[in-house]
C-alpha cells in the first residue's frame, strides 16, 4: 500500500441531478468521491462526475482541507454562493450523502 491509501479513506456519495440537464442525460446519477485523511478527517482530494472537468476541479479546490467530521453547513453555503449551475443542489446532496456514509465507517488506524 502507498502512503495515500494507508493514511486516507475513499468515500463516495450520489444524488439525482435535475431532469433536463446534461448531467442527467449523460450520467443519470451525480456522484462524488472524496479522499479523506483518517487522522485529521480533512478532505485531501475530491472528484465529481460532472460534464466539465472545470466544475470538478473547482469543487476539488473548494473542498480540499474541509473537515469532513464537522457539519457541512459552512461549505454548503460557500458552494451555493460560488457554484451557479443547475446541478448545485445535487452537488450538495451528494456531498451530504457521502458524509452520512463516512460517519458509518469504523475508522481503521
Amino acid at each position: 500500500m502507498g502512503p495515500i491509501s494507508k493514511s486516507c479513506i475513499l468515500v463516495g456519495g450520489y444524488s439525482q441531478p435535475p431532469k433536463e440537464t446534461a448531467a442527467n442525460f449523460t450520467y443519470n446519477i451525480l456522484s462524488c468521491q472524496l479522499l479523506v485523511n483518517k487522522q485529521t478527517h480533512c478532505i485531501v482530494r475530491s472528484h465529481f462526475n460532472t460534464i466539465s472537468s472545470l466544475t470538478s476541479d473547482f469543487l476539488n479546490d473548494m473542498l480540499t482541507g474541509v473537515n469532513f467530521d464537522e457539519p457541512l453547513d459552512g461549505i454548503c453555503d460557500e458552494i451555493q454562493a460560488h457554484l451557479h449551475l443547475a446541478i448545485t443542489n445535487s452537488v450538495i446532496h451528494a456531498l451530504r450523502n457521502a458524509q452520512e456514509r463516512y460517519k458509518q465507517i469504523e475508522m481503521p488506524l
